[in-house]
């Protein structure tokens, strides 16, 4: 998800996941946010440094 290049239904197949929607919602319980609120957070962060 770092990579701006992968979409978020191509990252969940890479990892293993046959649902997009699934993925999502696993990696909104775990991280406490969406996969795209993550990305933006860390692009927002590594355009800092």
């Amino acid at each position: 998800l770092q990579q701006a290049e992968a979409n978020v239904t191509e990252v969940a197949y890479q990892v293993g996941f046959n649902s997009t929607s699934y993925f999502i919602n696993q990696f909104r319980k775990e991280m406490k946010m969406t996969p795209l609120m993550y990305r933006k957070k860390k692009l927002h962060i590594s355009s800092h440094h």
